[in-house]
């Protein structure tokens, strides 16, 4: 069991940087430490302990503060949540297909006006951005 005192120093220690392989097994099979650590780096889920990688919770929170995490997930997990992401993914295209079926031609045609307009705004940011850049770049040579 680890103290209070412990557990503050190493979720300090992963605030920092500290990766999970250099934890004692205690707190690689703490789920509230091991939260801190794979929500820092989703990397760590590499050296959580066994029963954890198989938690959906942290395997969660790994892959969504990085995708390839889940490489280190428990491979039953890795293949439930492919699956069901792979439905997911059928479901939110079927769902568009369909609102887009129902849009009348106005309708269409303002949405994809209005995208239009998002990327002039996007375009003309980055445009601003990229010349201060530059001008940045020729004041220092």
């Amino acid at each position: 069991m680890l103290s209070e005192n412990a557990k503050s120093r190493w979720i300090k220690d992963f605030e920092n940087g500290v990766s999970l392989s250099f934890a004692p097994d205690s707190v690689k099979d703490n789920k509230a430490l091991v939260m801190v650590a794979v929500r820092l780096n989703g990397m760590n889920l590499k050296f959580v302990s066994e029963r954890l990688q198989n938690d959906v919770d942290v395997v969660e929170a790994a892959i969504n503060q990085n995708v390839l995490a889940l490489q280190f997930a428990n491979s039953n997990l890795q293949k439930q949540i492919v699956h069901y992401g792979i439905l997911e993914v059928r479901k939110l295209k079927n769902e568009n297909y369909n609102y887009l079926q129902q849009m009348t031609r106005e309708e269409f045609n303002n949405a994809i006006i209005d995208e239009l307009e998002n990327l002039g705004s996007l375009l003309k940011f980055m445009t601003k951005e990229n010349l201060s850049e530059q001008k940045g770049k020729q004041k220092t040579k």
